[in-house]
């Protein structure tokens, strides 16, 4: 790659960073309480943070493929769109982006979210004011979800490996992902991913590009029920959880080489 087409993609990807961080902020102090004051009740107004989430979300992806930095080649979106009351694992999570090209899809959904980004002082009030939930407490995590799953009808999305994948690491799951869909009896959505070359991966720095414009393949599989991937009947819960965790990620490792 040229010098100059390096530095090019390197600032290119800054900007992306900084016009979302500023765009966050903005929305925080102007639009998000507009959005709070219209009538209408919690789950109205919950609904209105989401999709202006998502709208902004959208936005890093538009500026990454109109800069030539990266592209998005998605398989089945529509079914996204048709997951509501479904639980949406999306594996790998090779990239800070795929998570802002899931939510920029799904704009009602319900979703996990690192404490880390509670205490971020841009993001906090938006992901409050969206009724996400943090992960800061294991059980209670498991318990909203379900029973968010059950009544509220919205899609929900977890991410099974908890953070980021490492590129030449083996693919692992937390339990948390089994649990939920366990606790809810939800069908599962899976969402396969694969960004080539690595970029933007655990570990690295937003100015270290790839050698060339990296693509973020992202297939939307048909809902599965969480019994296609393991047999779990009258096994006790902790080894019912175990197991649909090894049927999950022998389910994931397979698409994977798929895609």
């Amino acid at each position: 790659m040229w010098p100059l087409e390096r530095i090019y993609r390197s600032l290119g990807t800054g900007w992306v960073f900084l016009s979302f961080g500023i765009g966050g902020l903005l929305l925080t102090v102007t639009v998000l309480p507009i959005l709070m004051l219209i009538p209408g009740g919690r789950r109205r107004r919950q609904h209105r943070v989401r999709r202006l989430i998502a709208w902004g979300f959208g936005t890093v992806p538009w500026q990454i493929e109109k800069l030539g930095l990266g592209r998005f080649v998605i398989e089945h979106r529509e079914r996204l769109r048709q997951s509501g009351g479904c639980l949406v694992l999306p594996v790998k999570h090779p990239t800070l982006i795929d998570v802002v090209v899931i939510i920029s899809m799904l704009p009602e959904a319900d979703c996990v979210v690192k404490q880390s980004v509670w205490r971020n002082p841009i993001l906090a009030l938006l992901v409050r004011a969206a009724g996400y939930v943090s992960n800061a407490d294991a059980e209670r995590v498991v318990e909203i979800a379900a029973e968010r799953l059950r009544t509220q009808g919205e899609p929900f999305i977890v991410f099974p490996e908890g953070t980021r994948t490492v590129p030449g690491k083996p693919l692992t799951f937390q339990r948390g992902a089994a649990r939920i869909a366990l606790a809810s009896d939800a069908p599962i959505v899976p969402v396969i991913m694969e960004c080539t070359p690595p970029t933007l991966n655990k570990g690295s720095r937003w100015y270290q590009v790839p050698d060339r414009v990296w693509t973020l393949r992202i297939r939307v599989n048909e809902p599965i029920d969480h019994q296609a991937l393991a047999d779990t009947r009258g096994l006790e819960r902790s080894l019912a959880v175990r197991r649909l965790t090894d049927g999950m990620l022998e389910y994931f490792e397979g698409e994977l080489r798929l895609l």
